[in-house]
């Protein structure tokens, strides 16, 4: 499938916009862009918003990684994954619509926690790491 082929695809399915959330605070910052949490204004849920900067991705050449991210998050559901809602997209960014963790992501919580944790816990976060690679194994994205 070409790169404008999995772009056109992806715009047909978007069912957010921009007005649909309100930013609430920023949740962190990443080579391309922000990640905000956002209430959707017409049902109050709270999301992680993933905004991402076209014009770094455009410099980059790297504006299909953002698409085959977006299609390869459809596909995956468990629990050791963040959920996938939507995207949609403006002049200046992508932004992908996920489920808000309010205790953050793994690699926040080790960095929290690394001196703190038992062999138990060790061994505990390992194998939910395992399981979630062999899901996305099975799914052959990895």
């Amino acid at each position: 499938m070409s790169k404008k082929e999995l772009e056109n695809i992806i715009y047909k399915n978007s069912k957010y916009n921009e007005s649909d959330f309100v930013k609430i605070a920023r949740l962190g910052n990443g080579s391309y862009g922000h990640v905000f949490k956002v209430r959707h204004k017409e049902t109050n849920k709270i999301y992680a918003l993933k905004e991402i900067n076209k014009l770094k991705l455009n410099k980059e050449n790297k504006m299909h990684q953002i698409y085959v991210e977006n299609e390869m998050l459809k596909l995956c559901s468990h629990e050791n994954i963040v959920k996938y809602y939507g995207f949609y997209e403006n002049q200046h960014s992508f932004s992908i619509v996920e489920e808000y963790c309010p205790y953050g992501d793994l690699s926040t919580f080790l960095n929290g926690n690394k001196q703190n944790l038992t062999l138990v816990e060790i061994q505990y976060i390992i194998g939910q790491i395992i399981i979630c690679l062999e899901y996305l194994s099975h799914l052959t994205i990895i």
